[in-house]
């Protein structure tokens, strides 16, 4: 447990400290603490994956150590931001519990109820193992296989492994569990699963009453398959936070929120491409969106370049070292299932 609450640390240090380097405002702190984890695991992903490909093995000391030392660095950085006094934290608690005491009686219900859901997950998480079937064969299978060979070319190269070249992130998050010393990663799900709903929650929460805020976002926490896939160490659910508040936040964007909230979403959109092989279409049709936008607003057309460089920097990256490096061919995106995706 104690690996994956590393794991978690450090996603939100790089997470944050990527939203205070793109200088972004107009976040609330729910917010920023969701979007600071999503987009934190990418890049640690990311990280882990461009350092193996330039020849280190995924050991501790080649790999994780210095990942958590940069971390660290980072914390330094923006300690006086991430630091909370006693007082301070005592006053946060006591403004959080005021705030509870001003909702309505049905919307303190439904809080209690997707909060304790919340913490159902992260027991069931810690409690059960990985078993799901596509699981074992496949994502965490992946990530013990680099570790046992050092790198993804050498498992690459050693084995026909007909799942080897499925977008990466979620087995290289369990392969940087794994190498910090846990036993079951499964708690950055549950993870996932806080993050997209304080995400989502906060982004409608703008153009919508509380009431209906609070309302849709306890129907998607009592979905039964986002509830199920909040443990089951799928890529369904961190899949489903890429490209949902991907497609949130350029929302937001062309609405004038935040002009930066376009960085947000174009990193959010290109992490979903490195979780599952289906992103392509839906970046696509973001694009064409962003670009009619940019046309009828008579705004600078470069902005496009927001969706396009993190798809290079992200999910093309992956697919031409599998297609170069390795000689296999990337996923094939398979349009029929398209409408029929879990969360």
């Amino acid at each position: 447990m104690i690996g994956t609450l590393i794991i978690i640390f450090v996603s939100l240090i790089f997470g944050y400290s990527f939203l205070k380097f793109a200088k972004i405002k107009n976040l609330f702190w729910p917010e920023k603490i969701a979007l600071s984890f999503g987009l934190g695991i990418g890049f640690l992903t990311l990280l882990v994956y461009y350092l193996n490909i330039l020849g280190l093995k995924f050991t501790f000391f080649s790999i994780a150590f210095p990942v958590i030392v940069l971390a660290l660095i980072l914390f330094y950085i923006f300690r006086k931001d991430l630091r909370l006094k006693k007082v301070t934290t005592l006053n946060l608690f006591k403004r959080l519990w005021q705030g509870f005491l001003d909702f309505t009686i049905l919307e303190k219900v439904l809080i209690i109820v997707a909060f304790f859901l919340f913490i159902f997950n992260i027991f069931r998480a810690i409690y059960w193992p990985v078993f799901y079937w596509d699981v074992i064969a496949l994502y965490d299978f992946r990530a013990r296989a680099w570790i046992a060979d050092g790198s993804i070319f050498q498992t690459g190269i050693t084995y026909n492994y007909p799942a080897h070249p499925y977008p990466p992130l979620t087995s290289l998050a369990h392969l940087f569990s794994y190498l910090v010393g846990a036993d079951n990663p499964k708690l950055i799900y549950p993870a996932f699963y806080f993050s997209l709903l304080a995400s989502f929650f906060v982004g409608i929460l703008r153009f919508v009453p509380r009431i209906s805020a609070i309302l849709f976002t306890f129907l998607l926490a009592t979905s039964y398959f986002f509830v199920e896939f909040s443990s089951a160490a799928y890529t369904n659910l961190p899949y489903a936070y890429y490209l949902s508040l991907g497609f949130l936040y350029l929302y937001l964007y062309i609405k004038g929120f935040e002009q930066k909230f376009l960085i947000i979403a174009g990193f959010l959109l290109g992490f979903s491409g490195f979780v599952r092989a289906t992103g392509e279409p839906f970046l696509i049709a973001a694009a064409l969106v962003l670009g009619s936008y940019l046309i009828f607003a008579k705004k600078p057309k470069i902005l496009i370049l927001w969706l396009i460089l993190p798809y290079v920097i992200i999910t093309a990256s992956w697919q031409l070292y599998l297609r170069f490096v390795l000689n296999t061919n990337p996923v094939p995106i398979d349009v029929p299932t398209l409408t029929t995706q879990n969360p």
